[in-house]
């Protein structure tokens, strides 16, 4: 599972639904992949 995945997953679970979740990478620095990760609930993403 890759945090794009796990970020959705947490955001699906009720409860766990209100946990923030950060995402850092060295891989996905683009842009999109930034708006992608915010559009899937990440409450930072870092690169």
């Amino acid at each position: 599972m890759d945090g794009f995945t796990l970020c959705r997953e947490v955001q699906l679970d009720p409860a766990l639904s209100q946990v923030p979740v950060m995402l850092y990478t060295a891989t996905y620095t683009d842009t999109k992949d930034k708006a992608f990760a915010r559009a899937l609930g990440a409450a930072e993403v870092s690169t």
